[in-house]
């Protein structure tokens, strides 16, 4: 006669068996969350530091300037040479920000403490900025920075180079002691800014 051997499923082992799942199916989910936001937060990223890039190395355009075109580029009007950097952001970031998107524009002179120039987030009324996601963010921010320089007073004139060479129409000869009227070099008043520009959704 044979014999055969039985499993038996209690209820106690049942009710480990669903907990011990419940417990592995939330420390999956948990782990996984961050990475479903990884592409949206390195594509804020990517914006904030592209649009300062952009306005680095776009020269500012106004009528006050030679022929139109500024000495000076987007980024340093903005944050240095503006007499009202808000509405300078408003009309130079803002163009460059998608709709879906907040952003922050701060700057620094130390990196330690900042000053808001203008935020999204301090925006009450959409009809104030109604191209761009006003409030707090909700989702996630990303942040880029760089260094914004300038020159406060204008345009720099250098004299003459003193030494005769090539390109060089001065008399002197590199035999000669260095003229002490070639000296006198103006100094202009310049800065130094940091720049963060935060984006955030």
């Amino acid at each position: 006669m044979s014999s055969s051997k039985a499993f038996v499923f209690s209820l106690d082992a049942f009710v480990a068996f669903s907990l011990a799942l419940i417990v592995i199916y939330t420390l999956i989910f948990f782990s996984t969350t961050p990475y479903g936001y990884y592409s949206s937060f390195m594509q804020a990223h990517y914006l904030a530091k592209d649009t300062l890039n952009a306005l680095a190395h776009t020269q500012e355009i106004g009528p006050e300037c030679i022929g139109g075109t500024c000495p000076y580029s987007k980024l340093d009007y903005i944050s240095i040479l503006s007499k009202d950097s808000k509405s300078a952001v408003k009309e130079r970031v803002g163009p460059l920000i998608p709709n879906q998107f907040g952003y922050s524009f701060e700057t620094s002179s130390d990196g330690d403490s900042w000053t808001v120039v203008y935020s999204t987030e301090d925006v009450t009324d959409q009809s104030k900025d109604p191209d761009h996601k006003i409030g707090p963010y909700r989702k996630l921010k990303a942040s880029a920075q760089t260094i914004s320089f300038g020159y406060l007073t204008g345009t720099q004139v250098f004299p003459e180079n003193p030494y005769g060479y090539i390109t060089c129409k001065g008399t002197a000869t590199q035999c000669n002691d260095f003229p002490d009227d070639a000296i006198d070099y103006p100094l202009e008043e310049s800065d130094v800014i940091l720049v963060r520009l935060t984006v955030y959704t």
